[in-house]
């Protein structure tokens, strides 16, 4: 049987680290089309983003956990567009590509905020036989005949603390 399902989540993040006020964490509104026969899944997730650091900000950086190869073996995440403000913007990896560097187009003030729309498609690691993660895969963002957890599949801001960005 292929299901394909649409999926929709809010979620807020508060006093999640780095961030010291809930009303400066971000928050995440998501949308996602997940196709669970091919363990493969397509989405856009907009952040409400305030700058909660103490000087103006050129960029922002987000977590791409499910390329860690070493935690999800062959899972993977691509980012394939992004807007800042409504302006489009060119994002590009660093750090065996977990990290996405995503650039504002004008510098973010302390306390102001801005929405960051992250446009994604990424597919799960394919478990083997046995239905068990091997050594080289951790098991969260894996697929078998019947299941798919998806753990980690989006972008997720990395915190911004005083020695810069985590």
């Amino acid at each position: 049987m292929d299901r394909k399902t649409r999926c929709w989540a809010v979620v807020a993040l508060f006093l999640a680290a780095g961030w010291g006020a809930a009303d400066a964490a971000p928050r995440y509104r998501m949308s996602l089309d997940v196709d669970y026969a091919a363990g493969t899944y397509s989405g856009e997730v907009a952040i409400d983003y305030a700058n909660g650091a103490d000087i103006a900000q050129t960029e922002v950086f987000f977590r791409l956990y499910g390329n860690a190869d070493a935690l999800y073996g062959a899972a993977s995440i691509v980012v394939t567009s992004a807007d800042v403000g409504g302006q489009s913007v060119s994002p590009s990896l660093y750090a065996d590509d977990t990290v996405v560097f995503v650039p504002l187009p004008s510098p973010l003030a302390p306390g102001d905020a801005t929405e960051i729309v992250l446009r994604f498609e990424g597919s799960a690691a394919r478990l083997g036989p046995t239905g068990f993660a091997t050594d080289s895969e951790y098991g969260l963002l894996t697929r078998s005949d019947r299941m798919l957890p998806l753990t980690a599949f989006y972008p997720i801001l990395a915190p911004y603390t005083s020695e810069g960005w985590a």
